[in-house]
């Protein structure tokens, strides 16, 4: 069969350094080229939304062909235009207008669909401030749906903890969160869902902390939850914090939060971490015993030790 020649249809040229070209070359996934070619196209920069549409990809394979292009070095959340790192510090999003925002909830099914789950899981409709920092945390730091209703979840329960029943929290409080899993690499389903579950398993090692000292009927104070927090960070067990509060109300009579610290703290330096290693490895020094009182038999002394003593004696009671 002969060959066919090609040749392109028009003279406009994107340019591609050689070391990109052998990396996509090699990495041979159709959808991180043309990604990258889109990139490039547009200046060095782009937005999954406006990506995704271009392309005609789901959400699935940008993602995807995104997180090929970060493991070859080719993407990098860190390049930031110059221009761009003076209007934004490194946790604060982007300013969206209101027509990209409203463009977005009618032309992109996902985030409209989160708006509808957020919605209905905070039980309210969204401010306008509220949809520039859901959007902002869907397209400036890409986190997924699935992802942002697991961390609006977890927002829920934390702010429960923090503050009692009945309290929501805040968008900025949820924006602050979705800067922190993104720089922790929590970006998938699977990666939230295991720290929910490190959280609960936290939560519910603090919760047993409080009741073992008493703070079961209040919300801690902020001094008080710092505290709790380092000895959790230690690897303190509920039970070895009763003990160190035994041994505080002891010594001092009170529950010192500053003398428990010091007494939780020696402990972690010592690898103790349980009141049975506690007990165990941080015995206290027993009172040493005045001699001669120890109990223990003495030798009977010999015919020549009396007489001394009885000279002793003598010579005593004759001056």
């Amino acid at each position: 069969m002969p060959e066919d020649s090609f040749q392109l249809a028009e003279n406009k040229v994107v340019t591609m350094t050689a070391l990109a070209a052998s990396r996509l070359i090699e990495r041979g996934d159709g959808d991180a080229a043309l990604l990258y070619i889109y990139i490039i196209n547009n200046g060095g920069r782009f937005s999954r939304r406006n990506a995704a549409s271009a392309l005609k990809m789901t959400e699935a394979r940008l993602n995807g062909a995104v997180a090929v292009l970060a493991e070859t070095g080719l993407l990098s959340r860190k390049e930031v235009p110059e221009q761009e790192k003076r209007l934004q510090s490194a946790d604060e999003l982007p300013q969206y207008n209101a027509r990209e925002i409203l463009d977005a909830v009618k032309e992109d099914r996902a985030f409209s669909q989160l708006v509808g789950e957020v919605s209905a899981t905070l039980g309210k409709t969204p401010s306008s401030g509220d949809m520039q920092k859901l959007f902002g945390i869907y397209d400036h730091l890409g986190l997924p749906p699935e992802v942002i209703l697991t961390l609006v979840a977890y927002c829920m329960e934390e702010y429960k903890r923090r503050y009692g029943e009945g309290r929501l929290p805040t968008m900025r409080f949820i924006e602050s969160v979705a800067f922190t899993w993104e720089r922790e690499g929590i970006v998938t389903l699977r990666a939230a869902e295991d720290y929910m579950r490190r959280s609960m398993e936290r939560n519910t090692v603090l919760s047993q902390m409080r009741r073992e000292l008493g703070l079961w009927q209040r919300q801690p104070t902020l001094t008080e939850r710092k505290y709790l927090d380092r000895w959790a960070d230690m690897g303190h067990s509920p039970d070895a914090v009763a003990l160190a509060y035994d041994r505080t109300v002891g010594q001092t009579g009170r529950l010192s939060w500053q003398y428990m610290d010091r007494i939780l703290t020696s402990w972690h330096s010592q690898g103790l971490h349980t009141a049975k290693e506690a007990e165990r490895g941080d015995k206290r020094p027993e009172k040493k015993t005045v001699s001669g009182n120890t109990g223990e038999k003495r030798a009977k002394p010999d015919a020549k030790e009396l007489e001394r003593m009885k000279k002793v004696l003598e010579e005593i009671k004759n001056g």
